[in-house]
Protein backbone atom coordinates (compact mmCIF):
# COMPACT_ATOMS: atom_id res chain seq x y z
CA UNK A 1 0.00 0.00 0.00
CA UNK A 2 0.98 3.94 -0.64
CA UNK A 3 2.64 5.34 2.31
CA UNK A 4 2.03 9.27 2.82
CA UNK A 5 5.42 9.96 5.09
CA UNK A 6 6.56 12.77 2.81
CA UNK A 7 4.73 15.98 0.97
CA UNK A 8 4.06 15.48 -2.08
CA UNK A 9 3.70 19.06 -4.64
CA UNK A 10 -0.02 18.43 -3.55
CA UNK A 11 1.16 19.32 0.00
CA UNK A 12 3.37 22.11 -0.90
CA UNK A 13 0.46 23.88 -3.47
CA UNK A 14 -1.48 23.85 -0.37
CA UNK A 15 0.95 25.63 2.14
CA UNK A 16 1.32 28.29 -0.65
CA UNK A 17 -2.24 28.47 -0.78
CA UNK A 18 -2.44 29.23 2.99
CA UNK A 19 0.50 31.34 3.58
CA UNK A 20 0.59 33.26 0.35
CA UNK A 21 -0.45 36.84 1.17
CA UNK A 22 -2.30 38.70 -0.97
CA UNK A 23 -3.29 42.02 0.41
CA UNK A 24 -0.89 45.11 -0.33
CA UNK A 25 -0.98 46.63 3.48
CA UNK A 26 1.41 46.42 6.05
CA UNK A 27 1.23 47.04 9.77
CA UNK A 28 4.65 47.11 10.76
CA UNK A 29 5.87 50.24 11.54
CA UNK A 30 2.10 50.94 13.79
CA UNK A 31 3.84 49.74 16.91
CA UNK A 32 4.47 52.12 19.23
CA UNK A 33 8.38 53.27 19.99
CA UNK A 34 10.11 50.44 21.79
CA UNK A 35 7.40 47.34 21.21
CA UNK A 36 9.27 45.67 18.28
CA UNK A 37 12.71 46.15 20.04
CA UNK A 38 11.40 45.92 23.35
CA UNK A 39 14.42 43.87 25.95
CA UNK A 40 12.04 41.52 28.08
CA UNK A 41 15.24 39.56 29.44
CA UNK A 42 15.73 42.13 32.26
CA UNK A 43 13.01 41.52 35.12
CA UNK A 44 13.19 45.37 35.08
CA UNK A 45 11.53 45.76 31.90
CA UNK A 46 8.60 43.37 32.26
CA UNK A 47 6.08 45.70 33.27
CA UNK A 48 3.73 45.68 36.18
CA UNK A 49 3.27 43.12 38.17
CA UNK A 50 -0.24 41.95 37.99
CA UNK A 51 -0.34 38.09 39.42
CA UNK A 52 1.96 36.60 41.75
CA UNK A 53 1.13 33.02 43.82
CA UNK A 54 4.29 32.50 44.41
CA UNK A 55 5.39 29.53 41.49
CA UNK A 56 3.99 31.68 38.56
CA UNK A 57 3.47 35.53 38.05
CA UNK A 58 2.20 38.07 35.03
CA UNK A 59 3.98 40.73 34.05
CA UNK A 60 2.55 42.97 31.44
CA UNK A 61 4.18 45.72 29.88
CA UNK A 62 1.45 48.57 28.42
CA UNK A 63 3.34 50.48 25.24
CA UNK A 64 -0.41 52.16 24.81
CA UNK A 65 -2.59 51.75 21.95
CA UNK A 66 -3.63 48.25 22.89
CA UNK A 67 -0.16 47.03 22.36
CA UNK A 68 1.07 44.88 25.56
CA UNK A 69 3.92 42.81 26.27
CA UNK A 70 3.06 39.43 28.21
CA UNK A 71 5.32 37.80 30.56
CA UNK A 72 4.38 34.67 32.47
CA UNK A 73 7.12 33.26 34.81
CA UNK A 74 7.38 30.06 36.38
CA UNK A 75 9.70 30.82 39.26
CA UNK A 76 12.11 27.29 39.80
CA UNK A 77 13.34 26.25 43.27
CA UNK A 78 16.37 25.66 44.10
Amino acid sequence: PDSNQHPNQHDYDQLNTIYSHLDSTTTIGAAPAGFANADVHAIENWGEKVSDNGKTALFVRDFGNGYQIFTFVIWASE
